[in-house]
């Protein structure tokens, strides 16, 4: 089933609650098949609450409460049909310190198929190169393969985090300020992979940065005190 206006996402009168802590309040949103959103807003407005509320990451916290609809592909998120770990393959997310497991590259790469049972049959050498080419990474680590992912930069780090979560071909990517940690030519290289990404897929991406927004998203949000205050386009850079 899919939704039937072209939206791969459909968020209606979304609201997250963590004890007596109101932190999102009727969140209104629609995600078009392919192009960059980004969200901006200060600390603590609810920003990185929104992006794991989507693919239920906010089950993993025992106080929230979750209202309202969110529906991927016209199918409830909430619903107790949908398979939490299904859902977050389809809906992938890069935090915004890069997350890497004690193990070779490689085995970085191939954890969440391994994970999910879903290798299985595969050429993994191809699934790692191509995950790596998507993150721009390949070029800088196609001889260490089998190196321990600790030993890369922080920026490559990121990419490689990136990478893992594309070898699980997301239909949706959240990016949760994933540039933040990085130094400028790292932080150019992830920007020019999700750009690469938002030709063919949906990419929603929190940001403190108004010029990184300008530069990547089609459409930009502005989130303050749990509530959209405005949305608009960003100015095209080009």
């Amino acid at each position: 089933m899919t939704a039937t206006n072209g939206a791969v996402l459909e968020i209606r009168g979304l609201g997250v609650t963590f004890g007596r802590r109101r932190v999102l309040d009727g969140i209104q949103l629609e995600l078009p098949e392919r192009g960059i959103t980004a969200i901006l807003g200060p600390s603590g407005s609810g920003k990185s609450t929104l992006l794991r509320a989507l693919n239920r990451l906010l089950d993993l916290t025992p106080d929230a409460r979750i209202e309202g609809s969110v529906r991927f592909r016209g199918v409830e998120v909430y619903s107790r049909e949908t398979d939490p770990d299904r859902l977050r393959q389809r809906i992938g997310m890069v935090f915004q310190r890069p997350v890497v497991f004690p193990a070779s590259i490689r085995a970085n790469v191939l954890f969440g198929l391994k994970h999910m049972g879903l290798l299985q049959g595969r050429d993994s050498d191809a699934v790692v190169r191509d995950a790596l080419t998507q993150a721009g990474l390949l070029a800088e680590v196609r001889d260490r393969l089998d190196e321990p992912a600790a030993r890369l930069s922080v920026g490559q780090q990121q990419r490689l985090a990136l990478a893992r979560t594309l070898a699980l071909e997301p239909e949706l990517l959240l990016a949760d300020e994933p540039t933040s940690a990085l130094d400028p030519e790292s932080a150019e290289a992830v920007e020019g992979t999700l750009r690469s990404i938002a030709e063919t897929r949906s990419i929603l991406l929190v940001t403190h940065s108004r010029e990184q927004a300008g530069r990547l998203a089609a459409r930009v949000l502005r989130l303050r005190d749990g509530r959209f205050e405005a949305d608009g386009r960003a100015r095209s850079t080009g």
